[in-house]
């Protein structure tokens, strides 16, 4: 009597890890989120079940193939967290991530020394005993999505040859500039630039009065929000692979700094740009190299004077600037406000230079962009504060089809938009 041939079985770890996988995989499709986050749940779920799928398709001669790749994988984990215990007992930290904290008179501020951030809490290296220049500003100017290096404040200390400290935080505007001047005039600069970025710093500036140290900046007549600084209660995470990712790259500084350094060029690919957020009918843009989408209903209650609260932001704007040209005078300190125009303006002035017809949302959005520049430039003559505007630099970039923002709805600087920036500046600058 033939023996009984060996039943094709499955050893537990494999069905265990594709188990897992499978579950995470439902849960990302159940849980929100981004297109990012879902497809990250995706990917896990599929990893993990991968050596089930070789092990059913190849049958039991790659058992020890698979066991071999355990292995390395173990011993990765392994060396990975031994190195990171290393790092910590000589008390050198890769990476920590940045955390917003509430403020009492900026809204908001960063946690000083996490993240690559200065004993302030900004985007520098170091703070200097003295600059030659220091910058104020929003996300803009912080260098949202940019490297510390590729942010237009870093690229203009490399263009001088002097040092030049970043003082721009995400959500931050007239106010905020107000109050970090006497911090920036302590380190004795030549000169204050102020990133004046027209996608929300009208709006901010109504909005940040809302604190209370700033009440005196209030119109009665106005109401303003009791609560505006950006920082907020962590989401929780929207998937439980998320919440682990989140987790490693917590309480992992070598796991942190990879994860960062990845972040950044993947908002500046195309492929983010497909799974963020995008205004629904908007117009967008595909022309040689060039290719981006806009977001001007949401771009125009920022910069639109016919909205109280803008009218109302224009006024506190004249105010804080008053006050740094006091301030800077007493020091001997040159002020200059670089215009910073949205993407979509510009592209409706490459677009009015090839006479194309606009979309409606982007000719409003357009139009109102206009008018509030010629109403602040207005404000700085009457101020005597010079000023650099680099919109006809930008638009000369993108006839020569040279991309200087994302190739999606994200209205920040690309790191060639940051050094035309830090151009500009050069030349008013020397």
């Amino acid at each position: 009597m033939s023996e009984p041939k060996p039943k094709r079985t499955v050893e537990l770890p494999w069905l265990a890890l594709a188990g897992c996988g499978a579950a995470l995989a439902w849960d990302g499709w159940q849980g929100g989120g981004t297109g990012l986050h879902r497809i990250a749940a995706y990917a896990l779920g599929a990893v993990l079940a991968v050596p089930l799928g070789v092990r059913v398709l190849l049958g039991r001669r790659v058992n020890p193939w698979l066991g071999r790749l355990g292995l390395v994988v173990v011993t990765l984990a392994v060396t990975l967290v031994l190195a990171e215990v290393a790092l910590r007992l000589a008390n050198v930290r890769v990476f920590e991530s940045s955390e917003l904290v509430r403020d009492p008179r900026l809204g908001h501020r960063l946690i000083p020394g996490r993240g690559g951030l200065d004993a302030w809490g900004f985007h520098n290296v170091s703070i200097p005993e003295r600059a030659a220049v220091v910058v104020l500003g929003d996300s803009q100017t912080y260098g949202t999505n940019l490297g510390l290096a590729e942010t237009y404040p870093s690229q203009l200390q490399v263009l001088l040859g002097t040092p030049v400290v970043n003082l721009g935080l995400g959500g931050y505007g007239p106010i905020q500039w107000m109050a970090l001047c006497e911090r920036a005039l302590s380190l004795e600069p030549d000169t204050l630039v102020i990133g004046l970025y027209f996608g929300n710093d009208l709006l901010d500036a109504h909005r940040f009065a809302g604190l209370e140290a700033w009440s005196s900046l209030r119109d009665p007549a106005l109401g303003y929000p009791s609560d505006p600084g950006a920082a907020r209660p962590n989401k929780p995470a929207p998937n439980l692979t998320m919440a682990a990712l989140d987790g490693l790259f917590a309480h992992s500084s070598m796991a942190g700094g990879a994860a960062e350094a990845l972040k950044r060029r993947m908002r500046l690919s195309p492929l983010f740009g497909d799974l963020q957020w995008q205004e629904a009918n908007a117009p967008s843009w595909t022309e040689g190299r060039i290719a981006t989408h806009f977001t001007p209903r949401y771009r125009l209650p920022a910069v639109d004077l016919e909205l109280p609260a803008v009218r109302d932001g224009l006024r506190i704007l004249g105010e804080c600037l008053g006050s740094i040209v006091e301030l800077s005078a007493a020091s001997e300190t040159r002020v200059l406000v670089l215009l910073l125009p949205t993407k979509e303006r510009c592209y409706a002035d490459l677009a009015l230079t090839r006479s194309l017809a606009l979309h409606p949302d982007l000719e409003r959005l357009h139009a109102a962009e206009v008018d509030a520049t010629r109403r602040v430039l207005e404000l700085l003559d009457a101020l005597t504060i010079e000023h650099v505007d680099p919109t006809s630099a930008i638009l000369a970039e993108l006839q020569a089809d040279r991309p200087v923002w994302p190739p999606h709805a994200d209205g920040h600087f690309n790191p060639a938009g940051a050094l035309l920036l830090a151009r500009c500046l050069q030349e008013r600058l020397q």
